[in-house]
């Protein structure tokens, strides 16, 4: 079994895609807009993106953009946790942290040698980077 975070956007998904892969160097395994899909016929939504799929350290990330103008409010219940080496979750926490908010800085994490830190990025997705140190 595999629980796969599916992240929902209000026309935001493209601009967070672009974030995610320049975040976390992610690749974009599957991209479909709306206009895509046979027999659509509302074209104001036409260009959002109806799925796509993230693989970002080693993990599936699905998205979406909603059908809807109204605000899509994510909050601070739910937080994505990645386990990246400490100078990706570095580069990570600097792009996710443009625009949002930084709730914990990158900080050691003590014996282990790794980094810790929690960002809200400017999408309202609350991220925890946990880095391991080379070896």
């Amino acid at each position: 079994m595999a629980v796969i975070p599916l992240l929902t956007f209000t026309d935001e998904c493209t601009a967070a895609i672009e974030t995610y892969v320049a975040a976390f160097d992610a690749d974009i395994e599957r991209l479909v807009r709306f206009q895509d899909a046979p027999g659509w016929d509302r074209p104001r939504f036409g260009r959002r993106v109806m799925v796509a799929e993230l693989a970002v350290a080693g993990e599936r990330i699905r998205m979406s953009d909603a059908l809807t103008d109204l605000p899509i409010s994510t909050g601070r219940r739910l937080a994505i946790r990645l386990e990246l080496g400490d100078q990706l979750l570095g580069q990570a926490a600097a792009v996710l942290g443009e625009g949002g908010v930084v709730l914990t800085e990158v900080t050691p994490t003590g014996r282990s040698g790794g980094c810790y830190a929690m960002i809200e990025d400017r999408f309202g997705v609350v991220w925890e980077l946990v880095g391991r140190a080379a070896r």
